[in-house]
C-alpha cells in the first residue's frame, strides 16, 4: 500500500478504537461510584494499532500486562521498560492487571518458573516503577484450553505450594507496608520520545535487514526496527542505572528533562521539529538518531538537504545514505570497546559544518563520512547517531553525555546485577529501591541520606555497608 495512505489508515484504526473506548468510559462514568475507577488493560506497551496515550486521557488508570522471563534471564528490564511507558501515558500511576505467577507459554516447550525470591523481587520492581497494583494471571493453572501451560498461583493439582507461599509472603508484606509505597512519583531527568507515527512509518518503509533485538520477554516483534532501537536505548540506560520517562510528539513537558533521546523520528511535523530546535537552544541535550525529520506528518519525504529543519542544531548536512550489508568498525576504536566496535544496518553520509566528529567509519568508502557527531547550539547540545551502533558503544556515548549533565554518580558504580530505582512518597520523602538480580550475595555502600528499611524496619546510615541475599530487595525511605 502507498506509504502515505498506509499511515493515514493506521491513524484511522487508532482513532476508531479510541472513540469506541471513550464512549464506553463515558457510559461507565454515569453509573460508577466515587470509590470506583476506570482502567483499560493494554496487553503490552508500544502497540502500533492503538493510541495508548490517547486512551489513557479519559480513564483513571492505564493498565499494562507485563510478562517477562524468569530464572537466569530475570533482570527486571521488561518490567521497567513497560512500567516507564505506562507511567508516562498520563500523570500519575498505573496498574498491572496481569503478570507472571509461574511459568508461562502456549505450550510446554519453554517452562521457566521463577526461582525462590524472584516473584517478590519482580513485585517490588513493579512498585519501584510506579505501579499501584500488581495482580497475577492467573489464580490456578488451567486443565483445558490454549493456556494450559500459562500456569497460575496454584499448580494443576490446585494445592498451595511454593508459588502460593511466596505470593502469600508478598501479600503479608503489602498489608504491612503498602500504604508507604502507593502513589509514588518520579523526578527523572531523562526521557525518550516515542512516536507511533514513526513506528508505523518505519514498519512500512523499514531500514533494517533483520536487525538483532534484545529479547527480554515474550512477544518480541521481529519486524519492528523502531522498537528495537527504543529497546536498545532503554537497555543502555537500564544497564547504567539511569531511569527514564517517555514523552510524545505533542511536545508537552520537554522542558522537564535534561536529556531527551529521540529514536528515528521518521514522521515529524514542522512544529515538532521546531520544538526540538527550541529544546536544544534553551539548554537541553538531544540524543538524535538517523532518519529523524526525513518525512513530514503525511509520510511525504521532505525536499530539503537533510536533516532539514534540524540542520542548524545538528551542525551537519547529508543527502545520501546506504544500507549496510555487513557490520563496519569505527576508525580507531574511539570508545575502546574491542570486538563490540561496530555499527550496522544503515549509514548516512554526514558532512559536518559546525559539528565535531566523535566517530567515523573504518571503511575505504564510508570512511570520509562521520558516523557519530556532537554539536553545541544555543545553550544546548545535539549528539547524533547516523547509524545503528552496538550496545557497548551506545553506553559509552550516553555515559559521557550524562556525565556532562552531572547525572553520573554512585548508582552508576554499583555491581552490574544490582539495580536501583528512586521515587518520592506523598510527603515528598525520597524512597530508594535496591534489587539484586543475581544468585550472588551483593554488597554495596549506601550513598544517600540516613533512612529506614521499610520492609524490616531497621535504620540504614549514610555510607553504611549493605549486604543482601540473592534475588532480594531492599527499600529505604529517607528520614
Amino acid at each position: 500500500m502507498h506509504p502515505n495512505y498506509r499511515l493515514e489508515w493506521s491513524r484511522f484504526q487508532e482513532n476508531m478504537t479510541t472513540e469506541f473506548l471513550e464512549r464506553q468510559a463515558d457510559l461507565v462514568k454515569k453509573y460508577k461510584g466515587a470509590h470506583q475507577f476506570i482502567m483499560h488493560d493494554h496487553p503490552g506497551a508500544f502497540r502500533n494499532d492503538i493510541d495508548e496515550r490517547a486512551i489513557a486521557q479519559f480513564i483513571d488508570y492505564p493498565g499494562m500486562n507485563i510478562y517477562h522471563y524468569d530464572q537466569d534471564k530475570s533482570d527486571g528490564l521488561r518490567i521497567s521498560l513497560f512500567g516507564s511507558f505506562a507511567r508516562s501515558l498520563k500523570p500519575g500511576n498505573y496498574l498491572v492487571p496481569e503478570t507472571n505467577a509461574a511459568s508461562i507459554g502456549w505450550n510446554s516447550a519453554d517452562q521457566l518458573p521463577p526461582y525462590d525470591g524472584q516473584l517478590r523481587l519482580n513485585f517490588y520492581s513493579h512498585i519501584g516503577s510506579g505501579a499501584n497494583l500488581i495482580s497475577y494471571w492467573h489464580w490456578h493453572s488451567l486443565h483445558t484450553g490454549i493456556e494450559q501451560y500459562w500456569r497460575g498461583i496454584l499448580p494443576h493439582d490446585l494445592k498451595p505450594g511454593r508459588i502460593y507461599n511466596e505470593v502469600s509472603r508478598i501479600g503479608n508484606e503489602r498489608a504491612r507496608v503498602g500504604k508507604e509505597l502507593v502513589n509514588l512519583t518520579k523526578r527523572n531527568k531523562v526521557a525518550i520520545l516515542y512516536s507511533i507515527d514513526s513506528q508505523n512509518g518505519l514498519i512500512q518503509q523499514r531500514f533494517d535487514n533483520n536487525m538483532e533485538g534484545f529479547v527480554n520477554g515474550p512477544y518480541e516483534s521481529g519486524n519492528d526496527s523502531y522498537l528495537k532501537i527504543i529497546n536498545r536505548f532503554y537497555k543502555a540506560l537500564y544497564d547504567l542505572n539511569i531511569e527514564a520517562d517517555f514523552v510524545f510528539p505533542d511536545g508537552k513537558n520537554f522542558e522537564k528533562y535534561d536529556m531527551i533521546i529521540v529514536p528515528p523520528l521518521y514522521i515529524a511535523s514542522d512544529k515538532l521539529l521546531q520544538q526540538l530546535n527550541q529544546y536544544v537552544l534553551n539548554g537541553g541535550h538531544l540524543i538524535l538518531n538517523f532518519k529523524s525529520g526525513f518525512a513530514d506528518e503525511n509520510s511525504k519525504i521532505r525536499d530539503q538537504v537533510m536533516p532539514g529543519a534540524l540542520s542548524e542544531i545538528c551542525g551537519f548536512t547529508y543527502n545520501e545514505f546506504s544500507s549496510l550489508r555487513d557490520r563496519i568498525p569505527l576508525k580507531g576504536d574511539p570508545f575502546q570497546v574491542g570486538d563490540k566496535n561496530f555499527v550496522e544496518q544503515w549509514a548516512e553520509f554526514i558532512v559536518p559544518t559546525t559539528a565535531k566528529t566523535l566517530a567515523a567509519y573504518d571503511h575505504p568508502f564510508f570512511g570520509k563520512y562521520a558516523a557519530i557527531t556532537r554539536n553545541e547550539a544555543g545553550k544546548g547540545v545535539v549528539t547524533y547517531f547516523g547509524t545503528v551502533v552496538s550496545l557497548e558503544i551506545l553506553k559509552k556515548v550516553l555515559r559521557n553525555s550524562l556525565d556532562e549533565l552531572k547525572l553520573i554518580g554512585a548508582d552508576q558504580n554499583l555491581p552490574e546485577k544490582l539495580k536501583v530505582k528512586h521515587a518520592f512518597d506523598a510527603s515528598g520523602k525520597a524512597v530508594h529501591f535496591y534489587y539484586n538480580f543475581s544468585d550472588n550475595i551483593m554488597e554495596f555502600k549506601y550513598p544517600y541520606k540516613t533512612g529506614k528499611s521499610i520492609i524490616d524496619n531497621t535504620m540504614v546510615e549514610k555510607n553504611g555497608l549493605i549486604q543482601f541475599d540473592p534475588w532480594d530487595v531492599m527499600i529505604i525511605k529517607e528520614e
